[in-house]
């Protein structure tokens, strides 16, 4: 099965012939020229905090190959591993949080106790801190790749992390799919600090330590971790695992629910604006039972999320149908 549809994303021609990103960009690309200036432009507007500019030329890009461009050199430039002194991480946890009534969940986690596993399985390879309070999409989104540029190219320390754009806790009710980031700093001396090999051993540790502290009497919770990214490039890479396990965990409830009581569920796709709309019928009576949608990030793979829907509606043994069909 491959699934039927465009990507939704709209690019224009239209931007402003003033902004350096876009023309670099654009002449690299044409000449197939290395990055070298592009990022050498970046890292200058990081330096002098033009986060308004770089911001207007990524938004504004005239196609997909220039935004994935300028974001890619963004990226390289933050994390240059020739001038980088600080290595900053997200851990994405995925929460699957269920009550009757509005609850409010603790914002913090047992850091000593994550620390002790990620000790005990040699995660890191150099010294490390992690903050104590969850950081939510919103709290990262914040954080100006000019201030993520200069954490990471001064000495190593935690203190302006940790205190910058702390999340308000979750309140949840009923249920639903939360997405919230541990961070952390560590040194960074030309090699990849992390070894993900090793953070896979810490899964069902750390999965309890996150329940234990975030848990109430009154809700049902389940975390998810996922590896240890790039701080900077958390906001997509999270918001991704969130869509996933949220769209997969309500289908697959209301299609148990429907096929224990004889029914048969399809779906049907359709794109709109920037998002995949995926419509849960019962096909008697061509009853809507729910609507989901997976918002696209203007670098997210289009290829990439379709192949993960397309296993998704494979696994669950559903007809697929379009809107225009």
């Amino acid at each position: 099965m491959s699934l039927l549809i465009k990507d939704p994303r709209q690019f224009s021609e239209i931007y402003p012939d003033s902004n350096m990103l876009i023309n670099q960009s654009l002449h690299d690309i044409k000449n197939n020229d290395s990055d070298a200036l592009i990022c050498a432009l970046l890292e200058e507007m990081l330096k002098q905090q033009q986060d308004q500019t770089l911001s207007v030329g990524f938004s504004l890009a005239p196609n997909l190959a220039i935004a994935n461009y300028i974001w890619d050199s963004l990226q390289k430039t933050i994390n240059n591993p020739v001038s980088q002194k600080t290595y900053l991480f997200a851990l994405p946890v995925v929460f699957v949080v269920g009550s009757k009534s509005q609850v409010e969940l603790n914002n913090s986690v047992n850091i000593s106790a994550i620390k002790a596993v990620f000790d005990k399985h040699q995660v890191f390879s150099n010294d490390y801190v992690l903050c104590e309070k969850l950081f939510s999409l919103d709290a990262l989104a914040k954080i100006k790749p000019s201030k993520l540029y200069q954490l990471a190219h001064q000495d190593y320390s935690n203190s302006e992390l940790c205190l910058a754009n702390v999340s308000l806790p979750i309140l949840a009710k009923g249920e639903e799919v939360y997405l919230r980031y541990i961070l952390g700093a560590t040194l960074f001396n030309g090699d990849l600090p992390i070894t993900n090999l090793h953070f896979n051993k810490c899964g069902m540790e750390l999965m309890q330590i996150i329940t234990d502290s975030v848990k109430r009497d009154d809700a049902t919770t389940f975390p998810i971790t996922f590896h240890p990214c790039q701080l900077s490039e958390a906001t997509v890479i999270g918001e991704q695992y969130r869509q996933e396990i949220a769209i997969t965990f309500k289908l697959s409830n209301e299609i148990k629910k429907q096929r224990l009581a004889g029914k048969i569920p399809f779906v049907k796709l359709y794109t709109k604006d920037t998002s995949i709309h995926i419509e849960l019928f019962i096909k008697e009576s061509q009853q809507l039972l729910t609507n989901l949608e997976w918002r696209l990030h203007l670098v997210d793979s289009f290829e990439k999320v379709c192949q993960i829907l397309e296993m998704l509606f494979e696994d669950m043994q559903l007809e697929v149908t379009y809107e225009n069909q």
